[in-house]
């Protein structure tokens, strides 16, 4: 190759490479927007993960959720985990919740 094919070759290479990762940044911005909208429409007995803990103590976990309540801060989510005597209820906010499992039909993920 020439000089100049190899400088175009590498110029070409190198947008390629710009649009792969604008690609994947994409995916993930689609992924949280459609998660972000599950979650401003849960209602109760839908079911969520969420990570809860600290440090190595932080875990996901999975529960039902009870309701939601507007505050002065933000949407707060009472979720129901466990069974038996191990069976709690925990104060979680949207940023905590990794998957939505709606039994709504018609959520629209895009818009």
């Amino acid at each position: 190759m020439t000089s100049k094919t190899t400088a175009l070759q590498d110029k070409r290479n190198a947008k390629f490479n710009q649009v792969s990762k604008l690609k994947a940044e994409l995916v993930q911005l689609d992924t949280a927007l459609a998660l972000a909208k599950r979650v401003q429409v849960l209602e109760p007995n839908d079911v969520v993960q969420f990570d809860w803990g600290r440090g190595e103590q932080r875990s996901t976990v999975t529960g039902t959720v009870l309701g939601t309540v507007g505050t002065g801060t933000g949407l707060r989510i009472k979720v129901f985990i466990g069974s038996g005597a191990s069976a709690d209820i925990k104060t979680i906010q949207p940023r905590e919740i990794t998957e939505v499992h709606t039994n709504q039909v018609g959520v629209q993920d895009h818009e």
